[in-house]
């Protein structure tokens, strides 16, 4: 696949595939650009770019940026500190991506990233291998140099709420309105979690501070979480992940249906300082997708979400679903040249001219 850019086009770079096999019309409205590990990671040499399972990604300022993820899925797994970026400005071809290369932090996977407002800094948030007192990272891609968000406030009938905070696979999303990084969910040592963590996020670290961390008994635990901000709603949306885990393998058991949705307003995030945040709870109709867990998931230009694959506690899936966040109703879609073995613990990332980018997987 070459992403390119015509003289047509020239004042607005597209990302269309010149190749037309690689052109899966979703709908009339967008074109997903589909760049799996199994395509794009291994056209690079091997000693440079390695392919990844559950990497942390976003896009600041048209470009790409991806961190760590699992090199190896096999005992003992193996964790990277690989980041690298790539500008979405310009045409390249898919056998030979010009990473840039830049400086790394801790080996992470099952953390989620984020952007900032500005699109200035990129944030990783929650880790397996984080077992220090960051229960946020931040990269300044102007600088790059990394830092530390500030520790954690003080959480009623715990004296320190830092002391080995650590968890992997919370959902992450930035309420881009008030500048507000949510985290929920994941798993810590013993356990699955439904805390909640607020981050302001405010173009740079020295602005930053925590407006809440606490648990919300209106949601249940999940592990992997899908947690996507909905501008029109003005709502931050949770949803999937698995609510049971068999804790001596580290591994999924139960995951939770698409039936139930939760959103969490706007407005209560910005007085999140003075009470716990307000969840609603949102019965979704339609044709329900399966449970599953590590898909992908992205919100359209029309505040409506973009899943597709993920995992079904025994193999990886091949399906595409439509989350209309208006009348909260699912609907499956048909894309031709989908991995016919499914793919599952890959990220989606929307890109200018109505493209997806799939990222990594497995």
């Amino acid at each position: 696949m070459v992403l390119s850019r015509t003289a047509a086009n020239a004042a607005a770079p597209a990302l269309a595939p010149t190749h037309p096999s690689s052109r899966l019309a979703l709908s009339s409205l967008f074109t997903l650009a589909l760049t799996c590990a199994v395509s794009l990671l291994e056209t690079v040499a091997a000693d440079s770019f390695q392919p990844v399972i559950f990497p942390a990604t976003s896009i600041l300022s048209s470009t790409l940026y991806v961190y760590g993820g699992l090199t190896s899925i096999s005992s003992p797994t193996s964790y990277s500190s690989q980041f690298a970026s790539v500008s979405l400005k310009d045409s390249f071809n898919s056998d030979k991506i010009p990473w840039m290369y830049l400086p790394t932090n801790i080996s992470t996977a099952m953390a989620p990233g984020a952007r900032s407002r500005d699109r200035r800094l990129f944030i990783l948030g929650g880790s397996r291998n984080n077992v220090g007192h960051a229960p946020a990272l931040i990269y300044d891609s102007v600088g790059q140099t990394w830092s530390q968000a500030p520790n954690l406030p003080p959480k009623e009938g715990v004296a320190d709420v830092m002391l080995n905070y650590h968890r992997d696979s919370p959902g992450m999303a930035l309420d881009f309105r008030s500048s507000i990084l949510v985290q929920f969910g994941g798993s810590n040592a013993t356990s699955v979690t439904n805390d909640l963590t607020l981050l302001i996020v405010d173009g740079s670290t020295g602005l930053m501070n925590w407006t809440y961390s606490g648990s919300l008994c209106s949601v249940p635990p999940l592990f992997a979480p899908i947690v996507l901000y909905i501008p029109r709603n003005k709502q931050t949306l949770i949803m999937g992940g698995c609510d049971q885990m068999d804790l001596e393998s580290a591994t999924p058991s139960h995951c939770a249906t698409f039936d139930t949705l939760y959103t969490l307003s706007t407005e209560s995030v910005a007085s999140a300082s003075a009470n716990p945040p307000f969840m609603v709870n949102v019965t979704a109709n339609g044709t329900l997708p399966s449970p599953r867990f590590l898909p992908c998931a992205v919100v359209l230009p029309d505040s409506n979400v973009f899943m597709m694959g993920g995992g079904n506690l025994t193999s990886p899936l091949a399906d595409a679903w439509i989350l209309n966040t208006q009348h909260w109703t699912w609907s499956r879609r048909d894309i031709g040249g989908l991995p016919a073995d499914g793919i599952m613990g890959h990220n989606c990332e929307m890109v200018e001219h109505d493209q997806i980018l799939v990222i990594g997987g497995r």
